[in-house]
């Protein structure tokens, strides 16, 4: 029962990234708008059902942390192309959107243990999901929420940083 359970998960964190590709060919906002907030909110349900079923897994949370970043990353170059924000504000979200899962990958290879996300990482998560949401629609504030959540995104950075301290680095 509960490998079925886990598979439910799973299936819901790879509709996810399934879906990511066809947020690309979308052209109208308000479409782009509701697919967005379905895929958002499968980020919701793959974490309430693994924590609520008791079916959480290294690969899951693998699984979810790529969909994820990569959700937030295809969005926010949309935000870039159609000229709602700028170049600088998405690499500043991007770089730490792959630098964050490149930390927590190696922590896993070397220490074999997944960092958890803290309470401000989560946060952060929400802000962007929000942001990202007003940008479609051009709703005012949208910018200045992104940038609230790059102050949320590298001080949450640092946590990581600090309690992989343990683990060899190589930045470039």
């Amino acid at each position: 029962m509960n490998q079925n359970k886990k598979n439910i998960v799973s299936i819901i964190t790879i509709s996810r990234l399934i879906g990511i590709p066809f947020l690309l060919v979308i052209n109208n906002d308000y479409y782009l708008l509701a697919a967005e907030a379905i895929l958002f909110f499968t980020d919701f349900l793959d974490g309430y059902f693994a924590r609520k079923w008791e079916v959480e897994s290294l690969s899951g949370a693998l699984l979810d942390l790529v969909a994820d970043k990569s959700l937030v990353i295809t969005l926010l170059l949309y935000g870039v192309v159609d000229n709602k924000i700028g170049i600088v504000l998405f690499i500043l979200i991007a770089f730490r959107e792959i630098y964050s899962m490149v930390i927590r990958f190696k922590g896993l290879k070397q220490k074999k243990e997944m960092i958890s996300a803290s309470l401000i990482g989560k946060s952060k998560t929400a802000l962007q999901f929000i942001a990202i949401l007003f940008m479609i629609i051009n709703l005012d504030g949208y910018k200045l929420l992104l940038w609230i959540s790059v102050g949320l995104s590298y001080y949450s950075f640092i946590g990581y940083l600090k309690q992989y301290k343990g683990v060899q680095w190589v930045i470039f």
